[in-house]
């Protein structure tokens, strides 16, 4: 019971919010967006590529498939789950930008933040437009901010 009550304190109902609204953005915009950029086709055939061919010939197939780091967690999501590789593809860019809004507030509590100081962080964070523009994006930078 001690363990829940902790749960809801004051400072982790923040992070639970943020981390809410950061999944429901993620997944809104991601609804929405109906054509997917050039490198998300390049991570996307990557993936397909690994299980057809291997990680080899994945790594020649396009430019940002040298790296084939994202590509491959795709692939290996999408054969654990079954999903799709595009539905494979959002779902992890929208857990590293989940990361990444709960890394910012955890920065600013370490920084001696209070709890409005913390909400206001997970505004800034949530609201900004340069990061919340790339959401929609199928590309490996959310994991490499995260």
């Amino acid at each position: 019971m001690i363990k829940i009550a902790s749960f809801y304190s004051k400072t982790n109902i923040i992070y639970f919010v943020a981390a809410i609204i950061s999944l429901f953005l993620s997944t809104w915009i991601s609804y929405r967006e109906s054509v997917i950029n050039p490198d998300a086709i390049c991570y996307l055939l990557s993936a397909e590529e690994i299980s057809r061919g291997g990680l080899n010939a994945a790594m020649n197939l396009c430019p940002q498939a040298i790296w084939p780091f994202f590509s491959y967690l795709v692939y290996l999501f999408a054969q654990l789950t079954s999903a799709s590789y595009l539905l494979s593809a959002n779902f992890l860019d929208a857990i590293f930008t989940l990361i990444s809004v709960i890394t910012f507030i955890a920065i600013v509590h370490e920084l001696g933040g209070t709890r409005r100081g913390l909400c206001f962080a997970a505004m800034v964070i949530l609201l900004s437009h340069e990061f919340n523009a790339i959401r929609q994006y199928i590309v490996r930078d959310h994991g490499f901010w995260a």
